[in-house]
């Protein structure tokens, strides 16, 4: 499950002295966008209208979170 192995990240990082997690995420991918919200990361950053897929663009979202 998504949430184990992020839970494991955090851990590690912390152990290695990290102390930000960045991801980024399509703006087509709802899902990943919410899962990432609900386990704390907020959005940083945002590249607008930056690829197209489908024939759709789509922005690539930055979401972090500091551990």
């Amino acid at each position: 499950e998504g949430a184990l192995l992020l839970k494991r990240l955090e851990q590690e990082a912390r152990e290695l002295g990290i102390d930000n997690i960045l991801a980024n995420i399509s703006s087509l991918n709802p899902p990943s966008l919410a899962f990432h919200k609900k386990h704390g990361f907020r959005e940083c950053g945002r590249f607008e209208k930056i690829l197209a897929k489908f024939g759709q663009d789509l922005d690539i979202v930055w979401m972090q979170k500091r551990l």
